[in-house]
């Protein structure tokens, strides 16, 4: 009976027709397991992850943490700094060989389904039974290829004073988030909560020519993101909503849901305004033994993350182990995306994580690295906890 009311609440939670600024991690301990921690977790980021869980908070825990993250859609940023290794402005003085090699990369570059996105925060935060707060200081942009119909013509058409009007769109946010959570009991196996947050600070979005005076072949993706968020002017104000309903179907299964965004926020300014689509994730976890737990958290719908118009799904995949009387932990997990055609493999948008904490004398330090489908490291994070039990 316990089992079926759990289940109905869930049900009814995931039924509601619900869909973030681009897809973060919270954490060390997020990273190194491909952000998959949502359904189980024990330090103050159930602010941001799982608000629902801090019902089973029998400690006080605060703590500090470093994270950041610059990605690139496939490859994106070093295809670009092949580009422009070439000097762009005289294509039309090149080899027809050469022109059709650019022209094909330019067009394999400004199809991209996304380009580049990150961010660099930190944060600093409390939880202790029921309760959370934190305040985290972030800087994120967003740098994708506009549409354009330039390389449509004929390729000895095209001069380099065509490529100057072929643009990057960059946003770039720079803003301080206070959060504060609470997590009430429904039944003694189901818990929901709900996280309110404050985000306020500055934001832009505009356009840079793919020819310009910021970058060239050198530049890499840190280099465009930073100049996104760096170049943020707009003031905005903004509160979000995340709620959750988190439910121990046995001692080794558990599950969650959460809604992050609710009723699609605006951040509105002078020049134009930003909606954040609503997310809803479903998570799992499955913990055999006090050592071992495997964790699942999917999208359970399609939206718009990254402020492109495309739509991505992602799913993660993680794994934790602990040793020597859980003083020493080590994790690893897999984040993809179910709307790409390659789940997998050379071909499918991947990140691995890989990380280690380890718990000594009330401390639990975390570390944790994020490594993409091209071997390069693209995310670390640092966490640092007290926990007074």
């Amino acid at each position: 009976m316990k089992l079926l009311k759990t289940a109905i609440l869930l049900i009814i939670f995931v039924t509601f027709q619900l869909h973030s600024v681009i897809p973060m991690y919270y954490g060390a301990r997020s990273l190194s397991l491909g952000y998959s921690s949502s359904a189980f977790n024990y330090d103050f980021n159930s602010v941001f992850l799982n608000p629902g869980l801090l019902s089973g908070y029998g400690y006080f825990i605060s703590g500090y943490q470093h994270q950041s993250d610059y990605s690139s859609y496939k490859e994106f940023g070093e295809s670009l700094s092949d580009i422009l290794q070439d000097d762009l402005t005289k294509f039309e003085t090149f080899g027809i060989n050469n022109r059709e090699a650019i022209h094909n990369k330019l067009e394999q570059l400004f199809s991209s389904k996304h380009g580049m996105y990150g961010f660099s925060s930190n944060s600093t935060g409390a939880a202790f039974k029921r309760y959370g707060v934190a305040v985290s200081f972030v800087n994120l942009a967003v740098v994708n290829p506009e549409r354009t119909s330039i390389l449509d013509n004929d390729i000895d058409l095209i001069t380099g004073d065509d490529l100057k009007d072929m643009n990057m769109n960059i946003t770039g946010l720079s803003y301080t988030q206070y959060s504060l959570s609470y997590s009430l009991d429904i039944t003694k196996e189901v818990s929901l909560g709900v996280t309110v947050h404050y985000l306020s600070g500055k934001v832009s979005e505009f356009s840079i020519p793919l020819i310009n005076d910021e970058f060239n072949s050198s530049s890499e993706e840190k280099d465009y993101l930073k100049y996104g968020w760096l170049g943020a002017e707009n003031n905005f104000g903004l509160f979000l909503a995340d709620f959750s309903i988190s439910a121990v179907i046995s001692p080794m299964f558990r599950a969650s849901v959460i809604l992050k965004n609710y009723k699609n926020p605006v951040i509105e300014f002078n020049t134009g305004e930003i909606e954040l689509s609503q997310r809803i994730i479903a998570a799992v976890s499955f913990r055999p033994d006090q050592r071992t737990g495997i964790y699942i958290d999917m999208d359970v719908k399609k939206s718009d993350l990254y402020l492109n118009g495309e739509d991505v799904q992602p799913v993660s995949l993680g794994v934790e182990r602990s040793f020597f009387n859980g003083r020493f932990f080590a994790r690893a997990g897999i984040m993809s995306d179910l709307t790409e055609k390659y789940l997998f493999g050379g071909k499918g948008k991947l990140l691995y994580g890989l990380g280690l904490g380890i718990y000594i004398n009330k401390v639990l330090i975390d570390a944790g690295l994020g490594i993409g489908g091209d071997g390069k490291v693209s995310s670390i994070a640092v966490s640092g906890f007290f926990i007074v039990r």
